[in-house]
């Protein structure tokens, strides 16, 4: 959990142990640092919170790429809570409720899951996402499918403060480098850093400074961080 010390941690659990633990203390730290609100489905109260935090944990139990040496990751921020874990890839970009296509990355794991209750039909953790996110915080989650997989759901809405509002960028104020990245976003899901220093043939901290404009002007948005970040169109 990164809310007060953002350089380092409030709280956190080394998490190292089989798979029927780690989806238990992976909950259980989600359930602790996390408001569980009211909701009614129909005449049930249903713990909307419960509901995201079971798909991202079976998620990233489930679906990583055990081979890699990358380290999985759930962290909790004041807005936001995102996982990161290394993925075999077979579709590249932003995945979204209309155009997935489920597939099990790793098929025992995910049928003992099932078997026991711990996780649904292949695919209804997306829709569930999709459904519950904005029940819980007004907004979408962003589902990203790279060598790392990235899951990021929001748990408090964004307040826009009344001095710094987004700035609101037209055609007829973009630069020229703007523009090639816009239009290289145009036929990709997204763009690297490494990417766009690549079509802009700037240097590096040229190219991280516009990508970083860009954002600020609302134009991108950003996910993942350091060598994984990636830009997305907003």
């Amino acid at each position: 959990m990164r809310i007060d010390n953002t350089d380092r941690y409030d709280d956190r659990d080394d998490v190292r142990t089989n798979l029927i633990e780690a989806y238990d203390r992976l909950m259980a730290f989600v359930c602790k640092h996390t408001d569980d609100r009211f909701y009614l489905d129909g005449d049930q109260r249903v713990s909307v919170r419960s509901i995201i935090a079971r798909e991202i944990v079976s998620n990233i139990l489930m679906h990583r790429e055990y081979a890699s040496p990358f380290p999985a990751k759930l962290v909790i921020e004041r807005d936001k809570m995102f996982t990161e874990n290394a993925n075999k890839v077979y579709f590249y970009g932003q995945i979204s409720a209309e155009n997935f296509t489920p597939y099990p990355k790793n098929p025992i794991i995910a049928n003992f899951f099932s078997n026991i209750g711990r996780a649904d039909e292949l695919g209804s953790g997306v829709r569930n996402l999709y459904k519950y996110t904005k029940i819980y915080a007004g907004g979408e989650p962003i589902l990203f499918e790279d060598d790392v997989f990235r899951i990021e759901v929001l748990i408090y809405e964004k307040p826009i403060k009344a001095d710094k509002k987004p700035i609101k960028a037209d055609k007829f104020s973009l630069t020229d480098n703007e523009k090639k990245v816009l239009e290289y976003l145009k036929e990709h899901n997204s763009i690297s850093n490494s990417e766009a220093r690549d079509i802009l043939n700037l240097a590096e901290s040229t190219t991280k400074r516009i990508l970083a404009d860009m954002v600020n002007k609302n134009l991108l948005s950003a996910i993942g961080e350091r060598k994984a970040r990636r830009y997305l169109i907003k």
